[in-house]
């Protein structure tokens, strides 16, 4: 590959508002403007789009230090998210940093911060070095250059057949110069695909994603991704996604951990919990009656025990629930 490290603009750069990189052989810069194509139904916001401007910036410094001839691969990349990207218009600042070259190959790491210099996602890429028929093709066509303000899933035409498979069409907002899906791509479809396979709907949030790409990914044909729930609880839920273009033949294997609430949010309400603390008091009454016949021999110990049982204390905070109930062992008065 050319040891020119002249940015190549395509259609995920053009989705994603991707511009301003500047690059040496041990570092580089640039900027992504955020927006309202981030959000999504079921992610919440899409945090995995930020893995096309951090592959950028992370593959281009190898790239601007590899030999002639040769151009860097993915391997595998590793993102953790910190913090939802804002959708107000406000840039993001993206930084790479060389971690090692080695024998036919290279470690990069970079970092996407916000306005106020707070960390919101972090990658690490492991590339290798291949032989390269050229250069990348030309920069995206005028028509790609004013990309609308719909989601990103709507965008790369990303279709839900069954809620475990997700298909993406061929479109070249998905295609890097060498005519497969963009690495950043398969990140931010396998995120999504995770999302929509637990029926996530805004209540989780990604907190990281770990790829392996195992072959090249066609971007003029239809791509697949399959999603497997590995783990699936009330606050963490693990997804493996494969992408392919053929069955049996993945490109990708990614896997997704989501963090969040799986409750309704009306479920957490303060008169939720007033009246399903009521609930519990009435069944522990019941029960009390049913099992203690002498209840009506000795009135005033019911008294007692149902006074004590009635006590209750409900508070919510953070986002946390604590149910207290106490019992008091105390003779009413009189």
């Amino acid at each position: 590959m050319p040891t020119t490290s002249a940015f190549y603009i395509g259609g995920p750069e053009v989705m994603l508002r991707i511009r301003g990189m500047e690059i040496t052989a041990e570092r580089g810069t640039g900027r992504m403007r955020t927006g309202p194509w981030l959000a999504d139904p079921d992610a919440g916001i899409a945090r995995g789009a930020l893995g096309v401007a951090l592959d950028d910036v992370t593959g281009y410094l190898v790239d601007s230090g590899s030999p002639d001839g040769q151009w860097p691969v993915s391997l595998g990349i590793r993102m953790d998210f910190i913090a939802d990207p804002p959708l107000d218009g406000s840039p993001l600042d993206l930084s790479g940093e060389l971690v090692a070259r080695y024998d036919g190959g290279a470690m990069s790491r970079g970092v996407a911060t916000d306005a106020s210099g707070a960390t919101i996602a972090t990658m690490i890429q492991r590339s290798h070095l291949v032989s390269a028929p050229g250069t990348p093709g030309d920069h995206a066509t005028p028509e790609l250059l004013s990309a609308p303000e719909s989601p990103v899933r709507e965008q790369l035409g990303l279709r839900t057949s069954t809620p475990d498979r997700l298909t993406m069409d061929p479109t070249p907002l998905s295609a890097n110069g060498m005519g497969s899906v963009h690495g950043g791509i398969l990140v931010c479809s396998s995120e999504l695909a995770a999302m929509t396979a637990i029926e996530a709907g805004g209540r989780f949030r990604t907190a990281s994603v770990d790829i392996v790409y195992v072959r090249p990914c066609i971007a003029s044909e239809t791509t697949t991704f399959t999603s497997e729930i590995v783990h699936r609880g009330r606050s963490l839920s693990v997804v493996r996604v494969v992408s392919s273009n053929s069955p049996g033949r993945a490109s990708s294997i990614a896997t997704s951990c989501c963090s969040g609430s799986d409750a309704p949010k009306e479920r957490l309400s303060p008169a939720w919990l007033r009246g399903t603390v009521r609930g519990w008091q009435g069944a522990l009454r019941r029960t009390s009656s049913a099992r203690h016949p002498t209840r009506r021999a000795w009135p005033h110990l019911a008294r007692r025990r149902d006074r004590g049982l009635c006590r209750r204390l409900c508070t919510t905070q953070s986002f946390a629930c604590r149910f207290v109930i106490t019992f008091s062992h105390k003779r009413p008065a009189g």
